[in-house]
Parts: C-alpha cells; sequence; structure tokens
C-alpha cells in the first residue's frame, strides 16, 4: 500500500516537471521518450548484472499485458483531453477503475470482497467528483452539442486500462519486479515517440537543449529517476496487494498528492468542494486499509489449480526468497 501511495507522489512530481518545462517551453515529450529509453536500458542493465530470475512463459503474456495497459492508460486520458474532455471530467471518469478492479479481481482472481470494500469504493469515487468538478455534473445547462461524448469514452476507456494494470500484476504471479518495470519504460519510450508525430502531442523544439545541455542532461535524469520509481512502485504495489486495494490507493493517492500540488506548488487556493473531496478520498484509503487488515484476519483462500496468486503473506514470503539477495532497489523520486 506504501508503494501505492509512493507512485501518487511520483506522478504528481512528474506532471509538476512538465508543466515547468512547458512554460519554459522545452521539448517535455521528446526528453520523456528519451528517459524512458534511458530508464529501460538501467532496469535491464540492473537486472542483467544482479542475475534477476528467467521469466516463466505462462508469465509472459501478463508482464506483456502490465505494459500495454499501463502505456494506454496515459494514452487514452491524453487523447481524451485532446479531444475536448476537461481534465477535471477525465480525471473523474477514469476513477471508475476503482470499481471495475474490485470486480476483475473478484472474478479473476478469487479476491474477496465485503461491504467494507463498497464503502471505500463510494468515498474514493464521490471524492473524485468532489475534487475534479466534472462539466457533465456539476453544469447540466450544457447543450448535447457541447458535450464531447467521444472524449468521455477515452477517459472511460482509460479508466478500464488502469484496472487492467492491477490485474496483470497479480497474475503474473512471483514474477522479478524487473520485467514488468522494464518492459513499461521500453513500450513507453518508443509510444511517446510515435506521438509525437501525431496532433495529439504538440512539443517544442530541441533547441533549448543546445543552448544548455547541462540542464537538458538535469531534466532528463529527473525524468529517468521518476519512470523509474513510479514504474516500480506501481508493479510492487499492484503485485503485493490485492486488485482493488491497490487500485483504490492508488487512484486516491495520485488525485490528493495533485491536489496538494496545486495547493502548495502553485498557490491555487482549493474551493470547499475539492476539500470535502479530499477527504473523502482519505477515508476511503483508510477504509481500504482496514478492508485489507479484515481479509488478512479471515485467512487466505483456497487455491485453485489454475491460479497463479497465492494468499497474501505466502505471495510475499515467496518474493523475499527469490529477490531478497539482489533486489534492493527504492525509488528515489
Amino acid at each position: 500500500m506504501f508503494s501505492m501511495v509512493l507512485q501518487g507522489f511520483i506522478i504528481t512530481t512528474t506532471l509538476v516537471c512538465s508543466k515547468v518545462l512547458t512554460d519554459w517551453q522545452w521539448p517535455f515529450f521528446r526528453i520523456s521518450a528519451l528517459s524512458s529509453l534511458l530508464a529501460a536500458m538501467v532496469v535491464a542493465a540492473f537486472g542483467y548484472f544482479q542475475q534477476s530470475p528467467y521469466l516463466a512463459p505462462r508469465a509472459r503474456k501478463w508482464v506483456l499485458c502490465r505494459a500495454l495497459f499501463g502505456v494506454s492508460n496515459g494514452v487514452l486520458l491524453l487523447a481524451s483531453v485532446r479531444v475536448g474532455t476537461s481534465s477535471g471530467d477525465a480525471a473523474s471518469l477514469a476513477s471508475v477503475q476503482v470499481v471495475l478492479a474490485a470486480l476483475l479481481g473478484r472474478v479473476f482472481l478469487g479476491e474477496p470482497l465485503h461491504w467494507i470494500h463498497a464503502v471505500s469504493v463510494c468515498c474514493c469515487m464521490c471524492g473524485a467528483v468532489l475534487i475534479s468538478q466534472p462539466r457533465f455534473l456539476m453544469s447540466p445547462e450544457r447543450d448535447d452539442e457541447a458535450t464531447p461524448w467521444f472524449g468521455y469514452f477515452l477517459a472511460i476507456a482509460a479508466g478500464c486500462a488502469g484496472a487492467g494494470i492491477a490485474v496483470s500484476l497479480r497474475k503474473a504471479g512471483k514474477t522479478s519486479l524487473v520485467w514488468p518495470t522494464f518492459s513499461t519504460c521500453l513500450l513507453s519510450a518508443c509510444v511517446v515517440t510515435a506521438l509525437i508525430h501525431t496532433p495529439l502531442v504538440h512539443d517544442f523544439s530541441m533547441q533549448p537543449i543546445l543552448e544548455s545541455p547541462g540542464y537538458g542532461v538535469a531534466w532528463t535524469g529527473i525524468l529517468c529517476l521518476c519512470t523509474i520509481g513510479a514504474v516500480l512502485a506501481c508493479s510492487a504495489g499492484g503485485a503485493w496487494c490485492p486488485a482493488a486495494v491497490s487500485s483504490t490507493i492508488g487512484t486516491a493517492s495520485r488525485m490528493l498528492c495533485g491536489y496538494l500540488a496545486e495547493l502548495f506548488i502553485f498557490g491555487k487556493r482549493p474551493e470547499w468542494l475539492t476539500a470535502c473531496g479530499a477527504a473523502l478520498m482519505l477515508v476511503g484509503v483508510i477504509v481500504t486499509t482496514r478492508a485489507a487488515d479484515t481479509s488478512r484476519e479471515q485467512g487466505p483462500r483456497p487455491a485453485s489449480p489454475d491460479d497463479e496468486i497465492e494468499s497474501r503473506a505466502s505471495f510475499v514470503a515467496a518474493e523475499f526468497a527469490v529477490r531478497s539477495p539482489h533486489v534492493t532497489v527504492v525509488p528515489s523520486g
């Protein structure tokens, strides 16, 4: 759960960097693509020299799915905003992943669902709406012609992709974190590079980097660390927590960290609805933690022959046994 909170902090840091670079008219997307490629190379080198465990054939498809869902989540959100959806609408609609992850965890992983999970989901969904204040709910007087329905669909699809991340990581089982981190960073570098040449992305020229190469190297290094940290934290939290727990805490932490960044970094004073939404998101995280404790106290569920996911305690123990001699990465961003 701490990993998912850390992911929200790192993602918010990346967004702050993107705003700063965009205001300075620096080529954020080109730097992001390069930093993702460097991140993939760093992770690959770490896995090679530390002799990471071999990727089992049954886990390969789930590692690939994790990368595809992760990159799709970001691309679909970007596309949703680009076709006319407000950022508040997109964030609110994408939070559907909280509900979907809980349902998919139950259907595909056999993870237990209790009434306390429903309370947590309701708190997070209501909090997301109050923080985002989506126009399609807060401004119903708009006519249908002004409603970006296609953008809404893309935002919901992004939420579905977010839920797929949690399920894929759980289905990957005891796979070393090197594999999902490497695949996601590499695919992200390829996709961002391709997006630069599409109408979805408007990036600035490389001239500022050529004029100040030292700053360019520094910003690339910062974004590289953020990329590794965010992907690694998401992979760890998604693998070690039930799908409903990781999705709920991840969504709440990203929105809360973004709200705090606007308050303390950009000096944007919150409205009372935003403050209420932040409080509800915090309650949702606390309730989710309690739900996780309740599930652990009730003991592990019966294992099925085709299920690659063990109970939480045995899963963490297995991870420790596999990687304790060599995996000691602590995200720094």
